[in-house]
């Protein structure tokens, strides 16, 4: 399904995209809040560290997205040991 999706048009969005990235704006809320609490109670390499650890999360994907990913990464990589043809 997903590859015939990528075949075509593209991967559709799906209807729990958008709750995904309310959770994941949520999460980062709270890694803010308590970057900042520790920020204000002097530990401040603590709260660098925590914003830190949250701007590095992964972005977050539909299981669908994920999928179409490692599919597009495999393609790219069989393409490139393909030999080129010689004329």
């Amino acid at each position: 399904m997903v590859a015939r999706e990528l075949a075509h048009d593209g991967v559709k969005a799906e209807p729990g995209q958008v709750g995904l990235l309310a959770t994941r704006k949520a999460v980062v809320d709270g890694w803010s809040a308590v970057a900042d609490l520790l920020h204000q109670q002097g530990y401040r390499d603590l709260s660098i560290a925590v914003r830190q650890f949250s701007n590095r999360m992964p972005p977050p994907y539909t299981d669908k997205e994920r999928i179409a990913g490692q599919l597009l990464r495999v393609a790219r990589v069989k393409q490139v040991e393909r030999p080129t043809p010689v004329r």
